[in-house]
């Protein structure tokens, strides 16, 4: 479930450093001490943003930054780009939720003996399956 917002970032007039906005997620900034850095905590922090919300704000088009972005000259604007962000939400959700839910289910007498007779695990085996059955 791939998630794509745009980002500003901002190229810092002192030293390698960005600074990543988000326009359509207020709040949500974040930097890095090079471009690459800037990249991977920019899908950090949107998926820590979006972890929470009931739904998505809508995504504006990509666009450049410009002197609004740009308060006092903090950053230089040449050498600053705008560019897509993605991130998997189903992979942020599976690494933010580990608490287990319980579940009482039913099956056959002679399937239980079975599978106690060979050690099976069966809090394991249904999360196997339901994960092979919605192709996770």
């Amino acid at each position: 479930m791939l998630t794509i917002y745009p980002a500003l970032f901002l190229k810092e007039r002192e030293g390698d450093g960005y600074t990543v906005l988000f326009p359509d997620l207020n709040g949500c900034v974040t930097e890095g001490d090079t471009q690459e850095e800037a990249f991977q905590m920019a899908e950090d922090a949107l998926g820590l943003y979006l972890y929470d919300l009931p739904s998505y704000p809508e995504a504006s088009n990509l666009r450049p930054p410009c002197n609004s972005d740009n308060e006092d000259d903090l950053f230089d604007l040449s050498n600053s780009f705008s560019s897509y962000v993605y991130v998997d939400m189903l992979e942020v959700k599976k690494q933010m939720n580990k608490t287990t839910v319980r579940k009482n289910l039913s099956i056959p007498s002679w399937l239980n003996e079975l599978a106690l007779s060979n050690n099976i695990n069966f809090s394991q085996t249904l999360q196997e399956a339901l994960i092979e059955k919605m192709g996770l």
